[in-house]
């Protein structure tokens, strides 16, 4: 079995697709890829696709509830993000010696980067 708690945090696009206006604490959602039900207990602000231009819904879980192959992390950090990559590096070894890690950067350079996939796009046209 988990050892955590089969709960879920919903973006308030999420929640509002799924129940409208009504209060989606303690709503149960049955995740499709594993059979499992999740109860809501929190709901969080929308976020945007990988390209900047779309809210999307969203369900956050626990990481021991993870079921896809690849998972992002953001961090937020008072230091200089540079500076601390090394020890969430080392972190995350002891957690999973085997996990690959890949695409380290900061936000403003992963923004930079997803800004200007659609600018190149309309400086074509």
């Amino acid at each position: 079995g988990h050892a955590a708690p089969a709960v879920m945090i919903v973006s308030q696009l999420m929640a509002t697709r799924l129940w409208g206006d009504t209060d989606p604490i303690g709503r149960e959602v049955l995740r499709v890829a594993d059979k499992r039900t999740f109860t809501v207990i929190g709901v969080v602000g929308d976020v945007r696709n990988v390209n900047l231009n779309q809210l999307l819904p969203t369900m956050y879980y626990s990481s021991d509830f993870r079921v896809w192959p690849t998972m992002d992390i953001a961090l937020r950090t008072a230091a200089a993000p540079a500076t601390i990559l090394p020890a969430i590096r080392e972190r995350l070894k002891t957690m999973d010696p085997d996990m690959p890690t890949a695409f380290e950067r900061t936000m403003s350079e992963w923004i930079a980067a997803n800004a200007a996939q659609p600018r190149s796009l309309l400086d074509q046209q």
